[in-house]
């Protein structure tokens, strides 16, 4: 038998850790450069990881933990920068924590930033909230009439708008805040758009999808399509529905303020269906009551 080749073995050892050698460096250069092959094959990787960084955040935000919330949601967004909830949870754990400058800067940077309408909105929604609490209505009034643009929650928008405009004491603006909010909030049609904007969130890197997502979004809704809602439960809970009662509220306290005490003392009366042991109706009513009986003015 012919004995093998001095130094054979260590020629094959020498070649194959060059080889894992190469492979490794390729590997790396990959990594680095990051290309957009290799980053949607880690998207759902990222997506599972960030999502777990996320509630976990959540979990410390519900008790309060907001100091600890603050690197969950920051690694959140660094695993996967299409998290745009976790970006607005770590402004809001900022601005919990009293950095209202970081805060607001991650805010007004996410809307630059962001293409999704649902998110694009609550980005504008946050940032208003946040500018309410330092007394900056005008400021305020800004971002919700932005958020309005998008479409998504016109409702809640409108509501808070309108509180904005009262303290300005733009008395008729907020109004008519609060009677479109009122529409909107009893137009069950809505939740039917919502799941369509908010689907359209998923297919932002789909121009196709989107596009047919986005064209049904501006189409009227049929009777056929709001044939699937049960509209009698939907009315029930409509009458048992707190957040109305509290929006009858407000528009009654503008009424009062505009003087159309007929109006102040419907929607007092309507809150009171809804909401029998509440107080703030309670008192529109009695202001009502004074008003009509003072002296005219002379």
């Amino acid at each position: 038998m012919a004995e093998p080749a001095p130094g054979g073995g260590q020629t094959v050892v020498t070649v194959g850790l060059l080889l894992v050698w190469v492979l490794l460096v390729v590997f790396g250069v990959i990594c680095y450069l990051n290309p957009p092959w290799l980053q949607e094959l880690s998207r759902p990787g990222r997506a599972v990881e960030a999502r777990h960084h996320k509630n976990d955040g959540d979990v410390l935000w519900q008790e309060g933990n907001y100091t600890l919330a603050i690197p969950q949601y920051a690694m959140a967004v660094k695993v996967n920068p299409e998290e745009g909830g976790a970006y607005i949870n770590l402004a809001s754990a900022y601005l919990q924590v009293g950095d209202r400058a970081r805060g607001l800067e991650i805010l007004r940077q996410r809307l630059q930033e962001e293409k999704r309408p649902t998110l694009k909105c609550a980005v504008c929604y946050n940032l208003a909230g946040a500018l309410e609490e330092e007394g900056r209505w005008d400021e305020a009034i800004s971002y919700y009439q932005q958020a309005l643009q998008f479409g998504v929650e016109q409702e809640k928008v409108y509501r808070k708008l309108g509180v904005a405009y009262m303290n300005l004491q733009r008395y008729q603006d907020a109004r008519d805040a609060f009677e479109k909010s009122m529409t909107y909030q009893s137009d069950p049609a809505l939740s039917y758009r919502y799941m369509l904007l908010r689907s359209m969130d998923m297919y932002y890197n789909n121009p196709k999808e989107l596009a047919i997502l986005e064209e049904l979004a501006a189409q009227d809704i049929t009777p056929q399509e709001l044939a699937r809602y049960d509209m009698t439960t939907i009315a029930r809970l409509q009458e048992r529905d707190v957040n109305l009662a509290k929006l009858h509220n407000h528009l009654g306290a503008v009424c009062v303020e505009l003087r159309d005490l007929a109006a102040a003392q419907e929607h007092a009366q309507r809150s009171l269906q809804i909401w029998p042991n509440n107080a703030d109706a309670k008192r529109i009513l009695e202001v009502v009551g004074q008003l009509r009986q003072a002296p005219a003015a002379p």
